[in-house]
């Protein structure tokens, strides 16, 4: 889902579904949604933990997952970008 594509109503929705795999097998694979649903909804801070967790489960990707949590934390706050 790009962020022209918000219906929030469907990212509420997909965020809860998302939430609930928290604890399970599939909690690796939901790290990247949340992240991407709390970055379009404007959360960058909770987005930027999502994106550091997930670089934690999916070691191939780790590097993109840390520097979008620095991006995100750099528009926040930019000492925070310094810190992962």
């Amino acid at each position: 889902m790009k962020a022209a594509d918000k219906d929030l109503v469907l990212l509420e929705k997909s965020k809860e579904l998302f939430t609930s795999c928290a604890g399970t097998s599939f909690e690796p694979l939901s790290l990247y949604p949340l992240a991407r649903i709390h970055e379009i909804t404007g959360q960058n801070i909770l987005a930027a933990s999502y994106y550091e967790a997930a670089s934690k489960c999916h070691p191939d990707a780790d590097a993109h997952f840390l520097f979008q949590a620095a991006l995100l934390r750099s528009e926040e706050a930019p000492e925070l970008a310094i810190t992962i």
